[in-house]
């Protein structure tokens, strides 16, 4: 279970100030996902592409719809009253690679979510980058930022995962194939991994994050924070 400083309705002192606290138990009975999806390599909005809403088992909650100029979407989400969790959003279009988004934290109330999505160019080359070679095919990718309580950055962060994958970490905007843990920007990616479920753990300065456990679709890219 999450610490409750993974929500936006507490402030805290240190990057580490939230453990400890329980988590909300209530939610706004409806809320309002929106965002826009834009192209990481200039941040340019993505028109025409489709997205839809998706609970944890990849079954369709709301959409398609279709992005317009703006690259923007909108989803209502039914709480029920209770924080949502395990929930995705789904984004793909042509020229760009399926990819899915999973929120940092149960959804309790609106959120607004930048959205990236690589083109196949850009994940091309984000993989010889990353591993001098091509993404194995059939494996899916995790792109990850490493946050603390007050949703900044943490550098000196290492993640492993279950099952194990190849792990990069980024100098800035592009993945490293010999730093061995986070820098300021706080990013990092899983890649090669098998379909299914996918747990990462993140330990920073010898401090172990709360495990996360995501569903990996073969040959797309998952993008998510991992808070305390």
């Amino acid at each position: 279970m999450l610490a409750a400083c993974t929500y936006p309705e507490k402030d805290f002192l240190g990057p580490f100030d939230c453990f400890g606290d329980p988590p909300p138990t209530s939610a706004k009975p409806l809320v309002m996902l929106t965002g826009q999806i834009f192209n990481p390599s200039d941040l340019m909005p993505l028109s025409g592409m489709s997205v839809t809403l998706q609970d944890r088992n990849m079954n369709t909650i709301s959409g398609p719809s279709t992005t317009g100029t703006n690259g923007g979407f909108q989803f209502p989400l039914n709480t029920n009253g209770t924080p949502v969790d395990g929930v995705y959003l789904n984004a793909s279009g042509a020229g760009r690679v399926t990819t899915y988004y999973a929120p940092a934290r149960p959804v309790t109330d609106d959120l607004q979510i930048p959205f990236a999505v690589l083109s196949t160019t850009n994940r091309d080359n984000l993989a010889l980058g990353a591993l001098g070679m091509p993404f194995t095919a059939g494996t899916g990718q995790v792109l990850l930022t490493v946050d603390d309580c007050n949703v900044k950055a943490l550098s000196k962060a290492t993640v492993t995962s279950t099952p194990m994958g190849v792990v990069r970490y980024f100098e800035g905007i592009n993945p490293s194939k010999t730093t061995t843990s986070t820098d300021a920007g706080g990013v990092a990616m899983v890649a090669n991994l098998p379909p299914g479920p996918v747990t990462l753990r993140v330990n920073v300065s010898g401090r172990m994050l709360p495990a996360r456990t995501f569903n990996v679709i073969a040959d797309t890219i998952l993008v998510t924070i991992i808070e305390p």
